[in-house]
Formats: structure tokens, sequence, C-alpha cells
């Protein structure tokens, strides 16, 4: 991939939802981003309420959060986050967090942790946070145009995995037929323009008729 295939998605102004305690703490946050190379606009927060009252007025485009908080923990952030459907990047930081700590958090969600004696890392951690949250909006909408496609084809199409298990199929085709029967090991398909799809217990057949089990069904 070239740089032009996939533009730097830094906003003009950085929109920073900071979840902490220590006034301290977030100036230095603050001014990391800043010699980091970033415009930045941030609201600090310390509780839930506060939180959820700043996703509403001013859409975050980055959530940092301190692991440990008084009256709450930074990774509740993410659940609120997740019960709004809000894909917003959410990064820890915090003065200490073991490695077993912080490899649990990033499989919960969290996008990346930051030690706060290490505050320099923070600007590339937000914008490689950023660049995927750009790649997985690109790959929505891309989803999106392909079942558009799919849904307004005249033709029927049923997409199914190895096991036959049906990913995507079109309903309605604009010309259905009567349905055919189906022959052991395949997909009956109901209207006009289905193909029929091998299933696994076909690949499997084909490969034990090759003598090679570790062969891929081409067929």
């Amino acid at each position: 991939m070239t740089a032009a295939s996939h533009p730097d998605p830094q906003p003009s102004q950085l929109r920073v939802l900071h979840v902490e305690d220590n006034e301290l703490d977030a100036e230095l946050v603050a001014t990391a981003l800043r010699k980091g190379g970033f415009s930045v606009s941030v609201a600090v927060v310390q509780e839930r309420g506060e939180f959820e009252k700043q996703l509403g007025l001013h859409r975050p485009d980055i959530v940092i959060a301190d692991y440990n908080l008084p009256q709450w923990k930074g990774m509740e952030a993410l659940d609120v986050l997740r019960q709004q459907g809000l894909d917003i990047p959410l990064i820890l930081v915090s003065g200490a967090l073991g490695d077993v700590t912080a490899v649990e958090c990033i499989k919960a969600g969290a996008t990346d942790y930051v030690l706060k004696d290490g505050l320099a890392r923070l600007p590339e951690a937000v914008r490689r946070a950023l660049r995927e949250k750009q790649l997985r909006e690109q790959h929505r909408r891309a989803e999106e145009l392909f079942r558009r496609a799919v849904e307004s084809s005249p033709s029927g199409i049923l997409m199914v995995d190895e096991l036959c298990k049906i990913l995507l199929v079109n309903t309605e085709p604009s010309r259905p037929r009567e349905a055919r029967p189906g022959r052991k090991g395949r997909v009956a398909c109901p209207a006009a323009g289905w193909q029929r799809v091998p299933c696994r217990d076909r690949a499997e057949s084909r490969r034990n008729r090759l003598g090679d089990p570790d062969s891929d069904f081409r067929g």
C-alpha cells in the first residue's frame, strides 16, 4: 500500500475526551499531543455521568482514560462506548499497568496503552488508532455497497462457507422460478439464477479421490 492509498486520517483539530482525575496529568497529556503535531481540543471528565454527557455534546475522535480512578475504571468507558454503539478508539494512560493487565485490556477492546512516564509515545499511538478506525469505516462502507449490490441484483445470489452455512443471500431476485430439488451434498437454490454450491462433503470426497487430503478443493 502506498501513502496515497491510505491518506493520513489526522483531523485538523483532534477532539479528545480525557477521563482523568489529576489536572496536572491531564495537562501533560495535552502537551504531549501538541508536541506530537496535533491541534487538540480536550474535554476532561472524572465521573461516568460526565463522560456520557460529553459523548452526547461533543463526539470525540478518541478517548484517553486513566486506568484507575476513584469512582470507576477507565475500561468502563469502553463499556459505555459499546452500549451506545460508538466506534471510538480508547487508549489507556496509566502511571503503572502490569503486562498481564495491559494484555487483558487490549483483548477486551482497548486500542493501546501508554504509561505516564512514556507520553512521548502517545501521539503515534493516537495516529495508529485513527488509521485503524479509518480502515474499519472503509471496510464497513465496502460491505454495505456489496450488500446493496447483492440485494438489487436480478439474479439469485447465495454465499456459503465450507460447511454450507449461509453467509449472504438475496431472497427476492426479480424473476423467481419454481425451486428445483437439491442433490445430496449440495444447496438447492430456490430461484432463477441460483448457482448450486458444493458443500464440504463434496470437497472431502474429491480430495480423497485425488489422494491428497491437504489439497484445496478448487472444482
